[in-house]
């Protein structure tokens, strides 16, 4: 496919798949461990991540040592490993994180799996030579890439348990001391919270907030919203860990195009509710939407929506409490990188029974 009908077969899949024009199917992995996968033969995976994404680390390097550890604690003889150049050798999978391999990468592969969390238009035209897909992001991103390829498999986005256990400290802190707003992102992601700016500049919250913005890459700045003081921090998890130790409630409005919302994952929102930070999140994005009616979270959507919940919720401490403890325990129960080796080790055991 040349990139220009690469671009409209993309969109045209996209719309017709919003519209339900289409009726893609896949498979969500369980996280079940079928039992007798010790006597079966040597296997030997590899993560391929050739690039050192913030993607990369959440999908693929948080989640490999999890892995590690079942296979050892089933004795399964298995090799897994991960990197950012495939080890010499071959392999019975090769798992390509958001690239496409070589000739030379495919011949040392039985079996070549594309793992995708978006970009699924720079991809479109790659898509149908791999074995199979696994898409990360949300259910409609993974019925989306099936109109290229009739093998996707869906496991969703997770959280560490560094930082699960970071946000159970933090819960038995209580609100008293927090007074902060929190927003975190990419850079390309703050056109969103610009959206908020005049309802945020016009508020008066008591006590009186400062808003963290953790994103990008520069340096530490200040900016002044009305009465609100806007303090912008580099992106890392240590900063974000510190910003939430503070914040009282945090906001996450989705961008505006369909790609960039209605695919998009709720990690955003689930990242803040693992630290302890209660979060409203956006009802146009689906992912959000089924996360938050794990627990009865806020999910909202226009500027008066946006302003009536945060000034809802932000003086009631009991109310911030449960909910909270209610978003963290979903996390801690079924968005954890635990769970998602699981969900790894069910694909890759299924394959071997194929």
């Amino acid at each position: 496919m040349n990139k220009t009908f690469t671009k409209f077969h993309f969109y045209l899949a996209l719309y017709a798949t919003r519209a339900k024009l289409r009726s893609g199917s896949f498979r969500e992995v369980p996280c079940g461990i079928p039992s007798g996968l010790d006597s079966m033969a040597p296997r030997r995976v590899f993560f391929w991540t050739p690039a050192a994404t913030a993607g990369a680390q959440v999908i693929v390097h948080d989640v490999v040592p999890e892995i590690l550890a079942i296979v050892g604690e089933k004795g399964l003889p298995w090799e897994v490993a991960f990197g950012p150049e495939m080890p010499p050798g071959d392999w019975d999978d090769l798992v390509c994180f958001k690239a496409v391999p070589t000739d030379e990468q495919r011949r040392r592969a039985k079996r070549l799996t594309m793992l995708i969390c978006d970009q699924a238009d720079v991809y479109w035209g790659a898509l149908a030579r791999f074995d199979a897909l696994v898409a990360t992001s949300s259910r409609p991103f993974a019925r989306l890439v099936s109109a290229r390829n009739q093998r996707v498999f869906f496991i969703g986005e997770s959280e560490p348990a560094e930082l699960i256990t970071h946000g159970a400290k933090q819960l038995s802190a209580g609100y008293s001391r927090r007074s902060d707003l929190l927003w975190h992102g990419g850079a390309y992601s703050q056109n969103s919270l610009r959206d908020l700016q005049p309802v945020l500049a016009g508020m008066k919250l008591n006590p009186g907030p400062r808003l963290h913005v953790v994103s990008g890459s520069g340096p530490h700045r200040t900016e002044t919203w009305g009465q609100l003081t806007v303090q912008f921090t580099p992106w890392s998890v240590e900063n974000l860990k510190a910003a939430a130790e503070t914040a009282r409630l945090g906001i996450v409005p989705a961008r505006t195009s369909l790609k960039s919302s209605w695919l998009k994952p709720a990690s955003r929102v689930r990242r803040l509710f693992a630290l302890g930070v209660p979060t409203i999140g956006d009802r146009r994005v689906p992912d959000v939407v089924t996360f938050m009616r794990e627990f009865d979270g806020p999910a909202v959507s226009g500027i008066a929506e946006w302003k009536a919940a945060i000034e809802n919720i932000w003086g009631d401490e009991t109310r911030l409490g449960r909910l909270a403890s209610a978003g963290h325990g979903a996390v801690a129960k079924h968005h954890s990188t635990a769970r998602t080796a699981r969900q790894w080790v069910r694909f890759l055991a299924d394959a071997i029974q194929e």
